[in-house]
């Protein structure tokens, strides 16, 4: 009896010690996050800022193009004074990139436009840039610099630039290092394609003086469908193990709600808890995501967006417009509603201690 009692003590510990899959999240430590805003048809930009920060929100990515602060009738610096006065009061960092390349188009002002990215008359007007916009921020809390959004876009269409980029880039992280200290991280945006396969040695070579591998990051195919939430690990990691000396920064990443994509709510709320899985293996490594967008797009703001691309003759565009438009964590009709991807990416920073 005694024996049968102990034999039936052991399969209950066995039993109770057996590994259920379940892995326990990896506390915050010096991850960070971020979250692109956007607005809900009737909320405004405070309402929407305050709902990101009120889960966790450590960074706000801030793109300013070249030419939209060196205009043909002088400096704007207006929106960079109103970010350096807003986010430093609410104590929230800028990852700031100041981009003269912006996705499929250059972003010099007009008068350099037809000039080489390393021509030195281009060098000298973006170090001048970089001497305001050091003057403009001194309140604001510059977590890092990125030099171009998703430069890989326009520079594939114009190999020949490619060189002069990487002149005009590493002169620019020089400079800004100059200006911010040796410590201000820099990089340089790409997407996930061009940086595992179409463009890879030359982003390499682009990148070798980068403090992060910055990537934008979206799983989807050629035709805007969707990969499956899965196959975010396999993706992710396939850039890590391309540069195993720097943390990858993913500035931006998203999964689109449409049916028209094959996709769904649920799916983006699978994306959501798959990346912090990815994130929690890779702590290490991936020091920042950031979620792209807070709320769906407007009609007019994805027709403004085709026109940018170019795609207006797109074969996919129905599948390019649904990406575009519902990437978003909330609805955008009236004051929106949360997704279930909100809800999970909320669950999530709770759970590690944001």
């Amino acid at each position: 009896m005694q024996t049968r009692s102990i034999i039936f003590l052991l399969i209950i510990a066995i039993a109770c010690s057996k590994d259920d899959g379940v892995k326990p999240v990896e506390p915050k430590g010096g991850r960070q996050v971020g979250i692109h805003i956007t607005q809900a048809e009737l909320n405004t930009y405070d309402t929407e800022f305050l709902r990101a920060k009120s889960i966790g929100l450590d960074v706000v990515p801030l793109t300013l193009p070249w030419n939209f602060m060196e205009t043909s009738s002088g400096f704007d610096f207006s929106y960079l004074e109103i970010a350096n006065d807003y986010y430093s009061a609410h104590g929230v960092k800028l990852s700031l990139n100041i981009s003269p390349i912006y996705a499929v188009n250059r972003a010099l002002p007009a008068d350099l436009d037809g000039k080489d990215f390393d021509d030195p008359v281009v060098i000298t007007r973006f170090k001048t840039l970089l001497d305001s916009v050091f003057k403009k921020t001194p309140d604001a809390d510059i977590n890092n610099f990125i030099v171009g959004l998703e430069v890989d876009n326009y520079l594939k269409s114009h190999p020949d630039e490619w060189d002069n980029y990487k002149v005009f880039y590493d002169s620019a992280l020089a400079y800004i290092k100059k200006l911010w200290g040796n410590t201000m991280p820099v990089g340089v945006e790409t997407t996930w394609g061009y940086t595992v396969y179409d463009a890879k040695d030359n982003i390499l070579n682009l990148n070798e003086h980068s403090d992060m591998m910055v990537l934008s990051y979206y799983p989807v195919l050629a035709d805007f469908k969707v990969k499956p939430p899965i196959q975010v690990h396999d993706d992710v990691e396939e850039v890590i193990n391309l540069y195993p000396n720097i943390p990858v920064f993913i500035v931006e990443c998203g999964y689109q709600t449409s049916d028209v994509c094959n996709s769904s709510d649920e799916m983006q709320r699978q994306f959501i808890s798959e990346m912090f899985k990815l994130w929690d293996n890779h702590a290490d490594r991936i020091n920042f995501m950031g979620f792209l967008w807070l709320t769906d797009l407007s009609d007019a703001y994805v027709d403004q967006l085709v026109i940018d691309y170019g795609l207006s003759g797109f074969p996919y565009l129905d599948e390019f417009r649904g990406y575009l438009q519902t990437t978003g964590l909330r609805t955008y009709s009236g004051m929106g509603n949360d997704k279930p991807g909100f809800q999970q990416l909320e669950k999530e920073l709770k759970a590690r201690g944001w």
